[in-house]
């Protein structure tokens, strides 16, 4: 099972890397939905995120919300890391 979701995962990386050529936000056709590439590691950054879906494709990102943090990965082993993000937060 795990070898089907990583040919998916390459895929899926390979669709929003022709739409994301340089680090920075991509905007799409479609409302709302965009792609986000950081080709480096960065220092934390903060802000407001909106209500949304968010899933990493490649990389992994590390959420903090007061003390609590959250790291999220590609899937692996079938186990997806999203977030779903119902409210504005800020991080």
């Amino acid at each position: 099972m795990s070898g089907i979701i990583t040919k998916q995962q390459n895929e899926l990386a390979k669709i929003i890397e022709r739409y994301s050529e340089k680090d920075g936000v991509h905007s799409t056709a479609i409302p709302f939905l965009f792609f986000m590439r950081q080709t480096n590691a960065t220092g934390p950054s903060h802000g407001v995120y909106k209500p949304s879906l968010c899933m990493v494709v490649q990389g992994a990102k590390e959420v903090w919300l007061a003390q609590e943090r959250s790291k999220y990965s590609p899937p692996l082993t079938g186990n997806y890391n999203l977030t779903i993000i119902r409210t504005r937060l800020p991080v």
